[in-house]
């Protein structure tokens, strides 16, 4: 007798129960959670099970047609790690976006953008564009701990407004 085995992890499976748990309109509803963008399966599962130790729920987008599906969501996320290597275009892309810059103030979305290709042209471009940090893979569990904090705090100041 085969078992039958969710394709969800376990982190997605808490999530649902979170939000099944509560009516989107609660004030106790998920008021945290990471959007990685990120086309590469073992980098965006290693992100993800970096930032779900620090009691932080992930949702995952391989392109930027998933990422800006994933916009739509409600709650927001609190916080986007966004390469800039996709297989449908730019992280940079989004970034300037205008509909993307919107969503971002509006809900006070913080994002740090993690490459393989960085330069310091490039960093500086994203942080003109807003975004919160730039990091070069490969990424420590230390760096993404203190950035995570770090970008967590501005959000938190920012939709406490």
């Amino acid at each position: 007798m085969q078992q039958n085995q969710s394709p969800l992890t376990a982190e997605e499976i808490a999530f649902i129960n979170h939000l099944n748990s509560h009516p989107r309109n609660s004030s106790h509803s998920l008021d945290r959670w990471a959007l990685i963008v990120e086309d590469d399966g073992l980098i965006r599962s290693e992100l993800a099970s970096a930032i779900s130790r620090m009691g932080i729920l992930c949702w995952h987008a391989a392109n930027l047609g998933e990422a800006r599906r994933l916009m739509m969501d409600d709650p927001p996320p609190s916080i986007v790690f966004l390469d800039l290597r996709l297989p449908d275009g730019s992280g940079m892309e989004l970034l300037k976006d205008p509909a993307f810059r919107s969503w971002r103030a509006h809900h006070g979305i913080q994002v740090v953008v993690i490459t393989g290709h960085g330069t310091p042209v490039l960093a500086e471009e994203a942080r003109t564009q807003g975004a919160f940090a730039f990091l070069n893979k490969p990424v420590t569990i230390r760096q993404l701990r203190e950035i995570t904090r770090a970008s967590l705090d501005v959000h938190d100041a920012l939709v406490s407004q």
